[in-house]
C-alpha cells in the first residue's frame, strides 16, 4: 500500500513556454539545525552562508554587519558552524583571528576562511586546518572583499588591486590587471579557469556604468551601457551572465558580451509582503541572483524566489524565511531556516517518459509495463512466457493480456532506445517507488530484445542504491544522478570519509568493488588522533 501514497512525479512539475519545458521544486529536508544557537538570529539573513556544490555541507557564521532582533541571542567570539544539507551538525570552528571577509569551499570539501588581514585557513570537517597568507600587501592594506571558488580565490585589497591564489598549497598570490579605482566595484564575480576560454580565472566587475573583465594579463572595458549593475551571476557552464541594473532590469547576455539573450523588468514581479518581524528595510530588492542550470535565472527575495525561464516566463516559490541559493551543475539548492529544496529543469529522459500525453517510445514502454503489471496483479501472478520459435517481440506471449504486447510490437524499431530512456529516467527520479517502476519498465522492454547489454541496467541499479543511501536525512547529501556522474564514486567516498562516515563509505566501496584502502587509512588516522590531547582538533 505504501507505493500508492507516493505522489506522481509530475505533481511537482510546472510548465513554461507553453509546456515546452518543465521545472520542478523538490522538497528535500526539514532542517534539523537550531539557528538561534549560532548567534545570528533565527533567519539566514543574519549570517554569512557558504554552501558546497554536489549536495555538500553548509557553513554559516554570524554577519556582524547585519542587525538582528534582540532576544536570547548572545554576543560571544565568532564561531563558524558547519551543517549538512539536512541541517545535521558536522563541525564547530572557533575563530580567534580578525574579522572574516569570506567563506568558501574547495572541491574536496575543505572550508576556506579568509580574514581582513589576508590570512586564510583550510579546515577539514574534523576541525584540523592549514594556514596561509596572501602576503605583505594584504596584511598592510587589508582585504576588503574576496570570492572563493573550488580551485582558488581572488581577493580585493585596500589598494583596489586583485590578488589571485591558484590551488590550495600556499602558492604565492598573483596580481590581476585592473582599472584604476578609488572605490570598490559595485558588484563582482570570478569566472573559474574551467569556465573561461583563456583557462585563467577572470574577474567580471561593475565599475560606474560599465562592466570590466580582468585576468592576469589585461583588463577590458566591455562598454556596457545601462549600468551600474548591482548583481552579477554566471551560469554553471560559464557561457552566460545575468546582470541586474540599478533600474531593476535583468539582462541575460553571453559571457563574451556579444549578444543579449533576454531583458526582463523585475519590478513587475510581486514578492509577497515580508514578515513584520524582519529588520529588512525593503522587500522589493533582491537578496541574491543565481542560476538554475544554464538556461534559467533565480531571483531571491527575503521570502520568495522567482524563476525566470528561457522565454521570459516566471515561476514563484514562497518561503517563510530568507532563502539562500546554492548553485549546482544541474539545478539549485534553496536553503532556508526551515527547509531545503532542489529546483531543476525536468531532465529530458524523465520528461519523455512521464510527461502527460507524451508520445515518446519510452512513454509507451512505461505504459505497457504498468498495464502488464496491473493485469498480472489482477490474475494473481504469472508473467511473460518466452517462446523460442521466433525470438524478439514475436517470440513473447504475455499471459497478462494483449494490450501491452500490442504496444511493444508497435515500438519495435525504437524499443532499445526506449529501454535506455527508462533506465536513465530511473536515475533522474528521487522517489524509490518510481525508480523501481521505471527500472521495471526497462526490464520489461529488455525481454523483447534479442541482444541486450545488461551493464547499463545493473550499473544504474547499483548507483541508485548508493544515491538513496547518501540522500537519507541523517547523511544529508542530496546528490543527483548527474552530479554523481560528474563527481565520480571515488570522490564521493572521499567526502563520506571526511565526514567520518567510515562504515558507510566502506560498505559502498565493497558494493561498488572499489579499493577500501584510503577509507581504512583515514579511519586509523582518526582513531590515533583521538588518543592525543584535544583530539587533534583545531591545530595547524
Amino acid at each position: 500500500m505504501a507505493e500508492f501514497l507516493v505522489e506522481h512525479p509530475t505533481t511537482s512539475w510546472e510548465a513554461l513556454n507553453n509546456g515546452a519545458v518543465f521545472y520542478s521544486r523538490r522538497h528535500l529536508y526539514q532542517m534539523q539545525w537550531n539557528l538561534s544557537s549560532v548567534g545570528g538570529g533565527s533567519d539566514l539573513s543574519g549570517y554569512i552562508v557558504a554552501g558546497a556544490r554536489f549536495g555538500g555541507p553548509i557553513a554559516i557564521m554570524r554577519d556582524n554587519t547585519k542587525l538582528i532582533a534582540l532576544g536570547r541571542t548572545t554576543f560571544t567570539k565568532p564561531v563558524i558552524q558547519v551543517f549538512s544539507s539536512s541541517g545535521v551538525h558536522l563541525a564547530t570552528i572557533n575563530w580567534e583571528l580578525s574579522k572574516v571577509v569570506s567563506l568558501g569551499w574547495t572541491s574536496s570539501e575543505q572550508l576556506v576562511v579568509l580574514n581582513e588581514d589576508g590570512q586564510y585557513r583550510l579546515y577539514d570537517l574534523q576541525g584540523t586546518y592549514r594556514s596561509f597568507s596572501l602576503g605583505s600587501e594584504a596584511a598592510e592594506t587589508g582585504v576588503m572583499d574576496a570570492k572563493i571558488f573550488e580551485a582558488g580565490l581572488v581577493a580585493l585589497t585596500g589598494q583596489m588591486s586583485f590578488l589571485e591564489v591558484r590551488g590550495w598549497e600556499g602558492q604565492k598570490p598573483g596580481v590581476l590587471s585592473a582599472p584604476v579605482m578609488t572605490v570598490p566595484p559595485i558588484s563582482w564575480i570570478v569566472l573559474p579557469p574551467d569556465q573561461t576560454n583563456s583557462r585563467h580565472a577572470e574577474v567580471v566587475m561593475s565599475v560606474e556604468g560599465t562592466i570590466y573583465t580582468c585576468d592576469n594579463l589585461e583588463h577590458i572595458d566591455q562598454h556596457m551601457d545601462g549600468g551600474p549593475f548591482t548583481h552579477i551571476a554566471a551560469s554553471p557552464n560559464g557561457r552566460s551572465l545575468a546582470l541586474l541594473t540599478a533600474s531593476s532590469n535583468l539582462w541575460v547576455i553571453t559571457s563574451d558580451f556579444q549578444r543579449k539573450i533576454l531583458e526582463f523588468d523585475i519590478s513587475t514581479l510581486s514578492p509577497p509582503s515580508f514578515s513584520s518581524s524582519s529588520l529588512s528595510s525593503s522587500s522589493s530588492s533582491p537578496t541574491q541572483i543565481g542560476w538554475c542550470g544554464s538556461d534559467a535565472v533565480l531571483i531571491a527575495y527575503p521570502n520568495c524566489v522567482f524563476l525566470l525561464g528561457p522565454g521570459g516566463e516566471t515561476l514563484s516559490y514562497t518561503y517563510a524565511s530568507t532563502p539562500c541559493l546554492v548553485t549546482e551543475p544541474d539545478g539549485t539548492r534553496i536553503v532556508s531556516a526551515h527547509e531545503c529544496d532542489f529546483v531543476q529543469r525536468v531532465p529530458e529522459s524523465l520528461d519523455s517518459v512521464l510527461r502527460p500525453g507524451s508520445t515518446a517510445p519510452a512513454a509507451f514502454l512505461f505504459d505497457a509495463s504498468e498495464s502488464f503489471a496491473k493485469r498480472e496483479a489482477a490474475v494473481g501472478g504469472g508473467g511473460a512466457t518466452v517462446e523460442m520459435k521466433s525470438g524478439g517481440v514475436d517470440g513473447v506471449t504475455l499471459r497478462g493480456g494483449g494490450r501491452a504486447d500490442e504496444s511493444i510490437r508497435a515500438m519495435k524499431p525504437d524499443l532499445a532506445f526506449a529501454v535506455d530512456a527508462c533506465i536513465d529516467a530511473a536515475g533522474r527520479e528521487w522517489e524509490v517507488v518510481w525508480q523501481r517502476k521505471l527500472l521495471d519498465a526497462a526490464k520489461f522492454g529488455r525481454a523483447f530484445l534479442d541482444l541486450v547489454d545488461p551493464r547499463p541496467f545493473v550499473t544504474m541499479g547499483q548507483t541508485l542504491k548508493v544515491l538513496n543511501a547518501i540522500r537519507y536525512y541523517e547523511i544529508g547529501i542530496p546528490m543527483t544522478y548527474q552530479q554523481y556522474t560528474l563527481l565520480s564514486p571515488d570522490q564521493l567516498l572521499t567526502r563520506l570519509t571526511s565526514r567520518s562516515l567510515h562504515l558507510l563509505a566502506l560498505r559502498i566501496a565493497n558494493y561498488l568493488s572499489l579499493k577500501p584502502d584510503p577509507i581504512l587509512k583515514h579511519w586509523a588516522c582518526a582513531k590515533i588522533a583521538q588518543t592525543r590531547p584535544g583530539g587533534g582538533l583545531g591545530t595547524a
